[in-house]
């Protein structure tokens, strides 16, 4: 494929200085690309290393002054220390918030906090995990299933659920999925499905047995 590109007027003889400069030569802007990546180098080698190596590459697109790397390398650390402090905000924002809510809301029955993490929080209700011991217990009770899901924002949901054993739908005339124990939490680390599997084992007691199943995920 062939482009023809037709420039229209006068081209300029003499290129014009910057408005705000106090010397005579024209102003040419380097390309922004140019500048960030010459301060990402910048972050593992010297900055005259990485201003002699773009002058080899390439003369005319390379940074003019090692200023101009420089600059932009304080630009861009400071901008990942502001973005740093906003996410430890955020994350204090969302202990408060949710510590508020453990002694007044029924369902939250532990909250754990990690340094540097963000809390998770293990929701249940006193019914729902006598349904659940009530329904798989024992060899012929219903097999306990763990998931986890996505899509429901920055935060992962992972649920216990059976089928109660005590009800029939009327749609599918079989026992109805119901919900157990969830974990609401930020992460899928071995850790973190750990403290949630100890919590509901406490809860069960060593006497109850229960057929447990999965899709067998990595966490």
């Amino acid at each position: 494929m062939l482009a023809i590109v037709e420039y229209c007027g006068l081209m300029p003889t003499k290129l014009k200085k910057h408005g705000n400069s106090k010397k005579s030569e024209p102003y040419i802007r380097t390309d922004p690309k140019v500048i960030q990546r010459a301060a990402e180098m910048a972050e593992h080698e010297k900055v005259s290393n990485v201003m002699t190596k773009l002058m080899e590459e390439n003369s005319f697109t390379a940074p003019k002054s090692t200023r101009q790397i420089n600059d932009k390398r304080f630009r861009n650390r400071k901008r990942k220390r502001e973005e740093n402090m906003n996410s430890r905000i955020n994350i204090a924002d969302d202990v408060v918030s949710v510590l508020s809510e453990l002694h007044s809301n029924p369902v939250i029955q532990e909250i754990i906090l990690t340094k540097h993490k963000k809390p998770v929080v293990i929701v249940y209700s006193n019914q729902q995990m006598d349904d659940m011991i009530r329904n798989c217990e024992g060899d012929d009770g219903s097999v306990l299933g763990v998931d986890r899901t996505f899509n429901l924002g920055n935060f992962y949901v992972t649920v216990f659920s059976y089928k109660n054993r005590c009800l029939i739908s009327n749609r599918t005339k079989d026992f109805p999925v119901m919900f157990g124990p969830c974990m609401i939490h930020f992460d899928a680390e071995e850790e973190t499905y750990g403290k949630f599997f100890s919590h509901v084992s406490d809860r069960l007691g060593q006497k109850t047995r229960l057929t447990i199943g999965s899709d067998e995920e990595k966490a």
